[in-house]
C-alpha cells in the first residue's frame, strides 16, 4: 500500500512518521524475523514502546507478557498477529491497528479509482456545497484525480459567485488526507493550516500553489489546476458527524481556527490522531499512533471535535443526490446567508 521509502539512520524518523498517513516508511527488521515469530513479535513490541503516542504511561511489562502469552506456539509470523492486535490495543490510543501481509495481486489504478468515491458539488441556492468523501487508497495517480476533481468543483461553483460555501464532512471516515489537503486547498488559504504534535516538537501541514504536504515534503498536488478564489477567505460552513474520523477530522482541524468559518452537526468519532505506516518483515502494516492533531492556532485535539453548533439531524449520505431537506445544512445555509 502505497510507495516505500527506506530510512538511513540519520533521518528523524518523527519527520516521516509524522508524515506516514501518505508515505510508508519502511523499518528494515532482521532477515530472522520472517522466520522467526518470536524475534518478529518482538520487533513489533519495540515499534510501539519506542514510538507510540502513549508509551510513557504504558505498563509495557503488562503489554509483553500478555502479547508473548498470546503468541506462545506461533509457528510463522502471522500466527503472531492476533498478539500484535491485542499489544496495540492495550495503548490506549483507540487508532492503532495491524494490516496483514497479502500476496494477493495488487488492483490496477484504474481498478482502485472504481472503488473510491469521488467529491461532489453543487449550488444550494446562493450557497456552493461541495461532498469530500474517504480516500484510503495512496496510489499518485488517484490522489492526483481526487485533487484535481475537487479543485476543479472549486473552479465551477466560484465562477457562480457563491455568498459561501459548505464542506461536508460527515461520511469522510478517513484515509489519506493529503489528496483531501491538496484539493480543498484554496478554500483553507495558503500557509500552515494544522500540525501532527507529539508533545515536545511538532510538524506542520501545508497548502500552497495546487500543493499540500508535511514539514519540508510535498506529498500530493494537483496535476495542472491551481485555482485561486475570486474572494479571499470567504465564509466557510465545516459539517461534521459521529462518521467523521481519522483524516476527516485532520480537514475538520485544518479548517479550525480559519477566519470566516464556523462548524455545524454533531461530534465527530475522536480519532484526530496521527498514524505512523510501520512495515513489518513480512510486508504486514502497522498503523502506529503516535501524535495528536494541533490547528493552525496550535490548539491540540487527539479525540473528539465539538461543532460549533450542534444540530440534532439525520445526518443522510449524499449518494447518489442530498435529500431536499437536511438540517445541518439549512443551519449553515442560514448562517452564510446572515452578514455575521
Amino acid at each position: 500500500m502505497g510507495f516505500l521509502l527506506r530510512l538511513p539512520t540519520s533521518v528523524d524518523w518523527k519527520f516521516w512518521t509524522g508524515c506516514a498517513i501518505a508515505l510508508t516508511a519502511s523499518f528494515v527488521a532482521n532477515a530472522q524475523d520472517r522466520n522467526d515469530p518470536q524475534a518478529y513479535l518482538g520487533r513489533a513490541l519495540d515499534l510501539m514502546q519506542a514510538q507510540s503516542l502513549h508509551r510513557n504511561q504504558v505498563d509495557w511489562a503488562s503489554v509483553r507478557l500478555t502479547a508473548e502469552t498470546k503468541a506462545r506456539g506461533a509457528l510463522t509470523p502471522r500466527d503472531t498477529y492476533p498478539a500484535i492486535r491485542t499489544a496495540l490495543g492495550m495503548l490506549g490510543d483507540h487508532h492503532s491497528f495491524l494490516q496483514p501481509s497479502t500476496t494477493d495481486v495488487k488492483p490496477t489504478a484504474q481498478t482502485l479509482n472504481a472503488k473510491q468515491p469521488m467529491p461532489r458539488g453543487e449550488m444550494r441556492g446562493r450557497v456552493a456545497y461541495v461532498w469530500i468523501p474517504h480516500r484510503v487508497e495512496q496510489h499518485w495517480k488517484i490522489n492526483s484525480e481526487f485533487c484535481d476533481k475537487l479543485q476543479a468543483i472549486l473552479t465551477e461553483l466560484d465562477a457562480l459567485s457563491p455568498i459561501g460555501w459548505i464542506v461536508d464532512l460527515r461520511d469522510n471516515d478517513g484515509g489519506n488526507m493529503w489528496p483531501m489537503l491538496a484539493g480543498i486547498g484554496p478554500l483553507l488559504g495558503e500557509g500552515e493550516v494544522g500540525s501532527f504534535d507529539y508533545g515536545s516538537d511538532s510538524l506542520s501541514w501545508w497548502y500552497r500553489d495546487g500543493a499540500a504536504g508535511c514539514g519540508v515534503a510535498t506529498i500530493c498536488r494537483t496535476t495542472d489546476i491551481n485555482y485561486r478564489l475570486r474572494q479571499p477567505i470567504p465564509k466557510v460552513a465545516v459539517l461534521i458527524g459521529p462518521r467523521t474520523a481519522s483524516s476527516g477530522e485532520a480537514i475538520a482541524v485544518a479548517f479550525s481556527a480559519r477566519p470566516n468559518t464556523r462548524s455545524f452537526g454533531l461530534p465527530t468519532a475522536g480519532l484526530s490522531t496521527g498514524n505512523a505506516t510501520l512495515q513489518l518483515s513480512d510486508g504486514a502494516v502497522m498503523y502506529l499512533t503516535t501524535s495528536v492533531y494541533a490547528d493552525r492556532s496550535g490548539r491540540q485535539y487527539g479525540g473528539t471535535l465539538t461543532p460549533d453548533l450542534e444540530v440534532p439531524a439525520t445526518n443522510p449520505s449524499p449518494k447518489p443526490a442530498l435529500p431536499a431537506s437536511d438540517t445541518t445544512i439549512d443551519a449553515a445555509v442560514a448562517w452564510l446567508e446572515t452578514g455575521g
